[in-house]
């Protein structure tokens, strides 16, 4: 009997000490940020003051995908009184990969949003969600037509990405580039990048944004230009009188892109190219060595 009485002692003690293990190792896979575990972020997004909700919501994006539960949560914000909370929910659904997918259908609500910082930040995020095209094209397509050109060229871009034939988006874009926003004229050039050999139609364009007074123009212009290839040779002399004048190290990588793209039709900007690696010492590591790269790709040697 007395062995029997110790043997059930060791069992209950077997037992609990099981589930204390499993306790502990349930709190610590339990995603936590600043000390605080998910559920109590959680619960702050239904906190009083809109920054308490937009702390939670940021905490909740850097768990990433760890997060997903807060999924119901976060949609709920999509509604908030709040701008800079409905924005930051966005982000947030976007950054937990697979489970904010649910919420395309609301995020592709806000493009209707009274907000045009929100209607931008809804065009930016639907691609990151990776919805099924049909559920978000014709309401992307719709905001072409919107208002403001911040909002234009965000649904471009996003319709560019998630139906990349859409030849409304290209149009939209090359409209884009007479936009009066210098910041409007470079992101839209910079979008063309996306339609690669195809934007060769905007080549005039791209070519006129060459000798924009914005370097932001200049520079998405040449990147542009690049992505359409060697069919863009006559580019070339414009680009390479862009390298010349140059005083960005950034746009003279721009440049340098485009004419490497062009290959050996490009070997007249060799020298400018050259004279490029020591007018920009302080552009830090890596510029010489781009440099060096791109004349070697024109050369044939890369």
């Amino acid at each position: 009997m007395h062995g029997k009485s110790i043997g059930s002692v060791g069992v209950i003690a077997v037992s609990w000490a099981l589930l204390v293990l499993w306790t502990g190792c349930s709190r610590r896979e339990q995603p936590q940020y600043l000390g605080k575990p998910l559920p109590q972020w959680t619960a702050q997004l239904k906190a009083d003051a809109p920054e308490d909700r937009q702390k939670a919501v940021e905490a909740i994006m850097v768990m990433g995908s760890r997060a997903a539960p807060a999924v119901p949560a976060l949609q709920e914000l999509l509604q908030d009184k709040e701008a800079a909370v409905r924005m930051a929910a966005v982000d947030a659904l976007a950054s937990l990969g697979p489970a904010g997918r649910s919420a395309a259908p609301e995020v592709v609500g806000l493009l209707g949003d009274p907000d045009e910082a929100v209607r931008v930040k809804a065009a930016e995020g639907i691609p990151r969600l990776d919805p099924p095209k049909d559920q978000v094209v014709p309401a992307l397509t719709r905001s072409l037509d919107d208002k403001a050109p911040k909002v234009r060229l965000a649904a471009a871009n996003a319709l560019g990405r998630v139906d990349p034939g859409s030849k409304q988006a290209f149009a939209t874009l090359v409209a884009l580039l007479a936009d009066p926003s210098p910041t409007v004229r470079g992101a839209a050039a910079l979008g063309l990048t996306a339609h690669g050999a195809a934007a060769k139609e905007a080549l005039p364009l791209l070519l006129k944004a060459l000798d924009d007074p914005s370097a932001d123009a200049r520079i998405g212009a040449a990147l542009a230009i690049g992505a359409i290839g060697p069919e863009a040779k006559s580019a070339i002399a414009p680009l390479i009188k862009v390298l010349e004048k140059t005083v960005s190290s950034d746009e003279c990588l721009a440049c340098a892109n485009a004419l490497q793209a062009m290959g050996p039709e490009a070997k007249a900007a060799i020298p400018s190219l050259r004279k490029a690696t020591s007018r920009f010492t302080d552009a830090g590591a890596g510029f010489g060595d781009r440099i060096k790269g791109a004349i070697g790709r024109i050369e044939g040697s890369k």
